[in-house]
């Protein structure tokens, strides 16, 4: 029930990339790839343009393919698998507990705390975010497995094995299965204290896994190194030290506080190319660091229960620590702890059951508020994913700071038409370093959104826009200001010459829009198919080429590339403009005189022509104003092409000031002009 809120929730965040726009996930027929290429290798366009860390999570992907043949894609089938994962693991979480502690009732409370902590919501509301929560279930099955193996028992080698293989296939964290093998261990010696033979013991009944754990990252160290696909670039010792402390304070304050729960915890920032790092969170870390050894250190002999939930939490923490550094934009990730605080799990089992001998069952009292209020502020965590638009929305008021929030609050704003809005956005001010593909990516942002603003008939403000991204292309200096946003940049002086190359199609792209509204056909098709040359399977460079093609008559032509493309939702968005505009103009073939001069602009509406549109049927201004269902939509187009003096002529013929007004209200918020 924590978890339900989410549960009618969209697409939200890495969702999109990994099920919504990955065909690799819409069918059983690409699961050889699933085993041979990343997790995030999802398109050449992620591939091109996204700074993605190389994962390998073959069962991940398998899973997401299951959902979508069960739901036809709906989001629900995905919410509802993460729900019925969560229950497993929560089951199979108690019986570990009960097995570790040797207690019925404690162990189910440690367990109710474990599954409903705050730091859960972000694997199980999250979509995306299964892959802790298979990991774990996996884990769990090959402990068990475990314990069968080492008591003599039926069917424990099977499930070890299926249960170790599940786990490498779904997360790289599958790596701390031998501090699981220790335990276990550790258990079937009876619970002794932490002394060195049972340690010993324990470690030597930890090797299988432990081999096959070393094997595992020689591997992937010589064929898919766990690290960002860039090559997430070296700090100095000193800083990298601090980031682990700084991670290790984080996780700390989330484990014991988890409060202000964000998608983007710890983000990295850099002045002067001096990673900024918090203070406090490094003096948490350190402090919790020493004291939680110490604790374990203390407990081993008087009471090693305490001593093996604290280390078990500690080492299987390390892995997510930034101890390897990935020059990722975030330390941590809440989703992080799902699996570690098994660990201070089995700790808080411990001290129930030393509670229950000395105070009774009424401290389960206790326990039941711990859990309500822990399920409460997950279930108000669960909620923050059913909706991306205040989602995205909170992550912002938290994070102003945030890259990802920003560019997803503009993606909002621009899907939306509210292009006042998303420059509002852009011109919030950092005082942090700013990377080049930052500065690339904010000429894309300013200048396309200037270009929404911009209406067709204002040729001279389209031309400067083009001229802007002229120069970007041919690496001169480059200055745009238009409808009051100024906006210059000098590729020259940022000695980047990969990300130029990188942001050169998307920049062809927006020119090819602009010379096609501008109706300069050919120049329009030559861009777009240079852009297109510069990634062939990025479906917005498709999608762009294809609606210009359309745009010029070519519709055959058009649709063929999209045949050609993997579908997505700006394919499939494209082919469906394509085909109804298409339609239009086999209509405009078929008849002839007014009816014809309608279809056919009708047509170049679709295809988001309102100039020309407009322009086909200016002529005829005096004759459409007499005719009353016919000047509305004619006042429409000439509104929309940047003539709102004659939509309000021809308006004035038959409809009141007041009528007219709203119309011109309307028809602004239409076209996102609203400020």
């Amino acid at each position: 029930m924590a978890f339900v809120p989410a549960i009618t929730g969209g697409w939200i965040y890495d969702d999109r990339p990994l099920i919504a726009n990955n065909p690799y996930v819409h069918s059983w027929q690409e699961w050889p790839r699933w085993f041979v290429t990343d997790f995030w290798n999802v398109g050449e366009e992620v591939v091109r343009y996204g700074s993605r860390i190389l994962y390998w999570r073959p069962a991940v992907s398998a899973s997401y393919a299951l959902d979508w043949q069960l739901g036809g894609g709906s989001p629900l089938v995905f919410h509802i698998t993460n729900l019925v994962l969560q229950a497993a693991t929560s089951v199979l979480a108690f019986f570990a507990l009960r097995r570790w502690s040797g207690t019925l009732l404690p162990a189910f409370a440690a367990a109710a705390l474990f599954v409903l902590h705050p730091t859960k919501a972000e694997s199980v509301a999250w979509i995306a975010g299964r892959t802790d929560i298979v990991c774990l279930l996996a884990v769990l099955v090959a402990t068990t497995g475990i314990a069968r193996r080492l008591a003599g028992r039926h069917g424990g080698v099977l499930l070890e094995a299926l249960g170790t293989v599940l786990a490498y296939l779904s997360k790289e964290q599958a790596i701390v299965l031998p501090c699981f093998a220790a335990v276990e261990a550790w258990v079937a010696m009876g619970r002794p204290a932490l002394d060195r033979p049972v340690l010993v013991t324990a470690i030597k009944a930890a090797v299988p896994q432990a081999v096959i754990a070393i094997a595992y990252l020689v591997i992937r160290t010589l064929v898919m190194p766990i690290g960002a696909s860039d090559g997430g670039g070296q700090v100095p010792f000193g800083e990298h030290a601090l980031a682990v402390l700084e991670t290790f304070g984080r996780y700390i304050t989330l484990t014991f506080a988890p409060h202000d729960l964000s998608i983007q915890e710890g983000l990295v920032h850099a002045v002067h190319k001096h990673i900024l790092h918090s203070a406090p969170y490094i003096a948490i870390g350190a402090v919790s660091t020493l004291a939680l050894l110490a604790l374990a250190w203390w407990a081993r002999q008087r009471k090693p229960i305490i001593a093996v939930g604290v280390l078990l939490y500690f080492v299987t923490v390390l892995p997510t620590s930034n101890v390897v550094y990935t020059g990722m934009r975030t330390l941590i990730s809440e989703r992080f702890l799902y699996l570690p605080l098994i660990g201070l799990a089995l700790v808080v089992a411990s001290v129930v059951a030393e509670l229950e001998v000395r105070f009774g069952r009424r401290i389960y009292i206790g326990v039941v508020v711990a859990v309500v209020g822990l399920g409460l502020v997950s279930a108000r965590r669960s909620a923050n994913y059913l909706d991306e638009d205040g989602f995205w929305a909170r992550e912002l008021a938290l994070h102003p700071d945030s890259i990802e929030a920003r560019n997803a609050t503009f993606a909002h704003y621009i899907e939306k038409h509210r292009f006042y809005a998303a420059l509002a956005i852009l011109q919030r001010t950092r005082d942090y370093d700013i990377e080049v593909k930052e500065h690339l990516l904010l000429a894309r942002q300013v200048g396309t959104t200037v270009s929404h603003l911009t209406p067709d008939h204002d040729v001279k403000d389209l031309a400067a826009i083009d001229e802007f991204f002229a120069d970007l292309v041919a690496e001169k200096p480059a200055k745009l200001d238009v409808l009051g946003v100024e906006l210059g940049l000098d590729l020259s002086r940022l000695h980047d010459d990969r990300e130029t190359a990188k942001s050169r199609p998307d920049f062809l792209a927006i020119r090819s829009d602009l010379q096609s509204r501008l109706g300069h056909d050919t120049q329009a098709i030559e861009l777009a198919a240079a852009a297109l040359e510069g990634c062939l399977g990025c479906g917005s460079l498709v999608a762009n080429y294809a609606i210009v093609l359309a745009r010029a008559g070519r519709y055959a032509d058009g649709l063929e590339i999209l045949s050609e493309s993997h579908p997505g939702d700006i394919v499939t968005s494209a082919r469906s403009t394509i085909e109804q505009a298409q339609q239009l103009f086999d209509q405009a073939q078929q008849l002839q005189g007014p009816a014809a001069l309608q279809a056919h602009a009708s047509e170049l509406a679709k295809l988001e022509l309102w100039g020309r549109a407009f322009d086909l049927l200016a002529p005829y201004e005096a004759e459409i104003a007499n005719v009353p269902k016919f000047a509305t939509g004619f006042a429409e187009l000439a509104f929309r092409a940047g003539e709102p003096a004659i939509a309000r002529r021809v308006l004035a013929a038959s409809k009141p000031p007041a009528e007219i007004e709203g119309l011109i209200a309307e028809w602004t918020e239409k076209m996102g002009w609203t400020r």
